[in-house]
């Protein structure tokens, strides 16, 4: 397909504004950009990045209404999985950041060569490749049986729509896969992993490098005694240990009870990485599983819902961090003592930025957040509401895991 030098130009029809709003469903996503202006007035919420966040989406919606071409790159960087609208929503904002998200996304990927995307040219089909140029994308692989078949349009988007190139929003291809790997030759992919990329899109990129590797998982006897449940749960796993983009992981697997699969993807961490300070019982947990990076697939509420991480000895930290000043603020409007909190230990972060924590001296496990998901926890007594909270059933960080485990033991078949 070197014919975009040498070959007759195809002139495409230029739409007009009204098709081009149409095409690219600009008249939905402007509705949906004032439900999410709604959402954030009505939420009370004082931290100071969702009050930064609130202020630059009121500004650039007010750009793009007055814009004769409105561009919708920050709001498609902002309602990316795990970008700004998660973090400051959490799962409140889940299903119309979802919407924002999908037709930013399909607007952003008809601007330029974006990787991943999947684009049609004279009647064949191909993936555009990760790889880039000076932070230009546009090497694409065709959808052929040979071993090399990669083109080079990067830096001129406007040549290959010009030839008659469009970007499709689906396409089954028959000789590679969708991150543009040759089928032929690949060894049967793990089952489990599929599933994990079906419900965690976001977490590979088109040209992230995945490796089997062999692997057998040991539990000492100590880590049964203390987590009892956690055992049984991890006795019924599939286990598969793989790196990606030389990141070392563990996938735990499960059938869920809903027919589909469930599970855990576990970051194998170095012991020199951990946060210092951590329990005796947490640094048990990491020897024998490791920490969860990502979790799917449940089909049931658990302590694992809406969680960025949980576990991850590298990721912990003393402290509330950047709630700081949130706690210090809501403490002085309640007018309550503050919790001298410099020897918590946090765990577990949600995805709108909620703390899971233990007290190192005691043991104790409280949540501090501004909004969460969860019906099973209660406000700290003689705390501001909205702080700390107590979670039901929950004393230790044992407590924690192995209420976890149980949760996850009622998903599953």
């Amino acid at each position: 397909m070197l014919n975009w030098l040498f070959g007759t130009k195809k002139t495409e029809p230029v739409l007009s504004k009204v098709d081009y709003w149409k095409a690219f469903e600009l008249y939905a996503l402007f509705d949906d950009l004032d439900k999410v202006m709604a959402v954030l007035e009505q939420m009370d919420d004082t931290r100071i990045d969702f009050i930064a966040f609130k202020d630059w989406f009121s500004e650039e919606l007010g750009e793009l209404e007055g814009a004769n071409v409105p561009d919708f790159t920050r709001v498609w960087l902002w309602f990316s999985p795990g970008a700004e609208w998660d973090r400051v929503t959490g799962k409140q904002g889940a299903e119309l950041g979802r919407s924002v998200f999908k037709r930013a996304d399909w607007w952003k990927r008809n601007q330029d060569f974006l990787p991943g995307s999947i684009v049609c040219l004279e009647g064949e089909y191909g993936v555009v490749l990760g790889d880039s140029e000076d932070g230009l994308f546009g090497l694409v692989r065709w959808d052929t049986d040979k071993d090399q078949d990669a083109e080079d349009w990067r830096g001129i988007w406007g040549n290959f729509l010009a030839m008659g190139g469009k970007v499709v929003e689906d396409h089954e291809f028959n000789f590679i896969d969708r991150y543009g790997n040759l089928k032929r030759g690949m060894e049967t992919e793990n089952r489990d992993f599929v599933a994990f990329k079906e419900e965690i899109s976001w977490f590979l990129k088109p040209d992230s490098k995945v490796v089997f590797k062999e692997g057998s998982l040991r539990l000492s006897e100590e880590f049964k005694e203390v987590f009892p449940i956690l055992t049984t749960l991890v006795k019924k796993a599939r286990t598969s240990y793989l790196s990606i983009d030389g990141t070392d992981y563990l996938l735990l697997a499960w059938d869920g009870i809903d027919g589909k699969i469930c599970g855990w993807l576990n970051r194998l961490e170095d012991p020199d990485s951990y946060a210092g300070g951590l329990s005796a019982e947490h640094e048990l947990l990491l020897r024998g599983i490791s920490g969860i990076r990502e979790n799917f697939g449940l089909s049931v509420p658990a302590l694992s819902d809406n969680q960025e991480w949980m576990f991850l000895g590298s990721e912990c930290s003393l402290g509330l961090g950047d709630y700081d000043d949130y706690y210090e603020m809501m403490c002085a409007d309640e007018k309550c003592g503050q919790i001298d909190s410099s020897d918590y230990m946090v765990f577990v972060v949600e995805a709108n930025g909620g703390q899971v924590m233990y007290e190192r001296a005691s043991g104790s496990v409280h949540m501090l957040s501004h909004d969460h998901c969860f019906e099973n926890v209660a406000f700290l007594p003689g705390q501001p509401a909205y702080t700390f909270h107590t979670i039901n059933g929950v004393g230790t960080f044992v407590d924690y895991v192995e209420i976890l485990a149980g949760q996850w033991m009622e998903g599953i078949k």
